[in-house]
């Protein structure tokens, strides 16, 4: 078994798309975290939904209703959509 600690010491590279690159952004400025930080909160958060069935939000809390884990939503806006509303504010998705 591993061990946990703070300390940064394995080098992963991975290439993003355009859109990925702009969504990371996002996430980091509206979060003041850096891109690293959004990537480790990210496995952490999806590692323990996964593994240790604790259904978590987005904003890495524990989800207060899980059963809306479930549904489906077939008009979801794409996200390169989500992006150019963004972009521009007056724009709608």
């Amino acid at each position: 078994m591993k061990t946990t600690h703070s300390k940064k010491t394995v080098d992963f590279n991975v290439k993003l798309s355009e859109n990925e690159k702009d969504m990371l952004s996002n996430l980091a400025k509206d979060r003041n975290a850096t891109m690293s930080e959004i990537i480790r909160q990210t496995i952490t958060w999806q590692f323990r939904m996964r593994f240790a069935n604790e259904p978590r939000c987005t904003s890495g809390g524990n989800c207060l209703c899980p059963n809306m884990h479930t549904l489906q939503n077939p008009d979801k806006p794409s996200d390169s959509a989500i992006l150019d509303a963004l972009a521009n504010p007056n724009g709608t998705l």
